[in-house]
């Protein structure tokens, strides 16, 4: 059996994929009544209360409405023969079935629940029958929690590495947030149509455009051959190191607010891939680690981005390493002092840091070896 988790995405598939082989990952449409009717409502909700882009569901031609882009994305894909079938069983001068055209073109990935929502559903159609009051809930260990959190976590792996921002990508992911209410989850999906709607009347702009990767049919490529050299790895590597490496990418967007944490978090990820422990006996072990994280990553990440400026990217790291010495040990004065001399120092370097990251991940998983070495050495 398998739940699902709804993405930013919005694509009409003909037909559902494999994201992850290893962890059984499948993106897909909703198909059923069920699910379709859980998303529409969601969106219509959100929509007519004003927490989504107010676009008109039907108007005249001159004002853009929720119909007219639509209609651009069956004009665009005409080629493809499900999405003309797709658009053939819908009114689009009915506003209920844009909703429902809208919900089914979302994109979901599925993960496999091990049966637990079946059984939950008739634990509590049991529960109501008996009259009994009450609710259900889950243990920590139980695979709807274990597997939705392999999820969030393997999304922000993904999302690092399949980005089109640049030093300007912050750590979003494109699954929806798990922390926000249930009723306010669905509240950007107008807006994600808006993105698939530029991309098929503007299609120059939204190729060489920094945000192409929330367009789905612009990134799906990047996707597949990304989840493909993930399956390999974890095929032939532990997991661990990796899956804690995306536990933290998840932690440091989704649930960290401020910058000073998020950059602290961040380094230690480059920290716990390329430096060693150093013998404290022979070493000043934070001069050690200081030295280790700027040569190792310029290594690393030159190895990677030829295109980088080598003395740019060791003043880069220089700086990251400095910022992340005052606030792990608390020198606020030194970092007041910094960040008056440039207020964005440190949102800058996070943005830096998740390009730096990006390259060490892609090496990791290239060649974990030549990364174990660098680490040892």
């Amino acid at each position: 059996m398998f739940n699902f988790i709804v993405t930013e995405y919005i694509y009409p598939l003909k037909s559902k994929f494999q994201l992850s082989k290893h962890f059984n990952f499948t993106i897909d449409n909703p198909r059923n009544r069920k699910e379709i009717e859980y998303i529409r409502e969601r969106i219509k909700k959100a929509h007519r209360e004003g927490r989504d882009l107010r676009f008109p569901p039907i108007e005249e031609e001159q004002y853009i409405s929720l119909k007219g882009m639509l209609v651009s994305v069956r004009e665009c894909f005409d080629k493809d023969k499900y999405i003309i079938n797709l658009f053939e069983k819908f009114n689009l001068d009915n506003e209920e079935d844009i909703y429902t055209m809208i919900a089914k073109s979302c994109i979901i990935i599925r993960y496999d629940d091990k049966g637990e929502i079946k059984r939950i559903e008739e634990s509590y159609n049991k529960m109501i029958k008996s009259g009994a009051a009450g609710f259900i809930m889950l243990e920590d260990d139980n695979p709807i929690e274990v597997n939705k959190r392999l999820l969030y976590d393997y999304s922000y792996l993904i999302s690092t590495l399949v980005n089109t921002e640049g030093f300007d990508y912050y750590g979003r992911g494109f699954l929806k947030d798990s922390q926000i209410e249930d009723n306010l989850q669905f509240e950007r999906f107008i807006h994600n149509l808006m993105f698939l709607w530029i991309h098929c009347t503007h299609p120059s702009k939204s190729d060489s455009d920094s945000s192409r990767w929330r367009i789905y049919p612009a990134i799906n490529k990047n996707i597949i051959d990304i989840s493909k050299k993930l399956d390999s790895f974890f095929e032939l590597n532990n997991k661990d190191t990796l899956m804690y490496v995306a536990n933290i990418l998840k932690i440091s967007d989704a649930d960290v607010k401020d910058e000073n944490i998020k950059l602290l978090m961040l380094t230690s990820i480059i920290e716990l891939l390329l430096t060693r422990n150093p013998d404290s006996s022979r070493f000043n072990v934070e001069d050690s680690i200081n030295k280790q994280f700027q040569l190792k990553t310029s290594i690393v990440v030159y190895n990677n981005r030829k295109d980088l400026n080598l003395n740019i990217l060791k003043e880069d790291l220089k700086t990251i390493y400095k910022l992340r010495s005052c606030i792990a040990h608390g020198n606020f004065k030194e970092l007041s002092r910094m960040k008056l001399k440039d207020e964005f120092i440190i949102s800058n370097h996070i943005g830096k840091l998740y390009v730096y990251i990006r390259c060490i991940i892609e090496e990791y998983i290239k060649d974990p070896a030549y990364i174990e070495f660098i680490k040892t050495s």
